[in-house]
């Protein structure tokens, strides 16, 4: 899934997105929702925690800050997203959302 924005009015939202990118593909897609961003944006993102499972890195709360140098991580919880109960055992997803508005 690809990150949405409307830059009128400074919103953008990316789910899943940022769990599968290595670390400087999460630090380009930083940098490039800053250069496009409107000076009072908010972020709104979905990821999983970082934890060992199949398929999905997932991300920490550090690595998110990191990507978005000027930004300020403001508010983050769980999203009471619930998979099938065969992916739950699997992936235990553990979804969180974040939200990152410009210093």
């Amino acid at each position: 899934m690809h990150p949405t924005s409307d830059l009128a009015s400074g919103w953008c939202w990316t789910q899943g997105l940022f769990n599968g990118l290595k670390d400087g593909q999460r630090e380009a897609m930083g940098r490039e929702i800053d250069a496009v961003a409107a000076a009072d944006a908010t972020v709104l993102m979905i990821a999983w925690p970082k934890r060992r499972r199949p398929l999905i890195r997932g991300v920490s709360r550090g690595e998110i800050k990191s990507a978005f140098p000027g930004w300020t991580l403001t508010d983050m919880g769980a999203s009471h997203f619930k998979a099938p109960k065969s992916i739950e055992l699997l992936l235990r997803p553990d979804e969180h959302w974040y939200r990152l508005r410009r210093e």
